[in-house]
């Protein structure tokens, strides 16, 4: 995962903020925006028991759309006031359950042409104490862009990325189990 981009010109994330505001998906579940950059957006969700399956772990539909909104605020981040922005299709591994803690998205724009443009979110729970967590998903979007016409967007996986996350996961399940014991 690249690093934070370049902070916003004052103008560029005050509207960003503007549009987040009143941004309906934003509101009604509660999302926390602390980053904004350029091609870089982190969102934060509190797991909440109403947002659990029935078995008891956060739906994994939430997981996706806090990621999908996450990267398309990274691309905001870089395009024109007025541009629109939509994803078609996205490729999502799901890594491990959560079930509570406060979910993140990090997400930034890895490649962008003309029209095209490659996003990547890896969504983290981070549970107590701080600085500890699980990677649970990790989703590719390629954004198409275009002022006011009809946008596409194609996900792409990159098996070599999904592996090295599963490994992280391993190393996490038994790094606590070993710390338990």
């Amino acid at each position: 995962m690249k690093r934070e981009g370049k902070a916003l010109a004052p103008e560029v994330e005050a509207s960003l903020r503007e549009r987040l505001a009143h941004n309906p998906f934003v509101l009604f579940m509660g999302v926390q925006v602390p980053a904004l950059r350029e091609g870089y957006a982190r969102f934060t969700l509190e797991i909440r028991p109403d947002f659990h399956n029935s078995q008891g772990f956060l739906q994994g539909g939430v997981i996706a759309a806090l990621a999908d909104e996450a990267v398309a605020y990274a691309l905001f981040s870089l395009v024109a006031e007025g541009e629109m922005i939509s994803t078609v299709e996205m490729k999502i591994n799901f890594l491990a359950p959560a079930q509570h803690g406060t979910i993140e998205a990090r997400a930034h724009i890895r490649k962008r042409g003309r029209t095209l443009s490659l996003g990547e979110v890896a969504s983290t729970v981070i549970l107590v104490p701080p600085g500890t967590g699980i990677l649970v998903l990790k989703l590719y979007n390629l954004l198409h862009y275009g002022a006011g016409g009809t946008v596409a967007a194609l996900a792409l996986a990159q098996a070599g990325l999904v592996l090295v996350a599963w490994l992280v996961v391993l190393w996490a399940l038994n790094r606590g189990k070993g710390a338990a014991a």
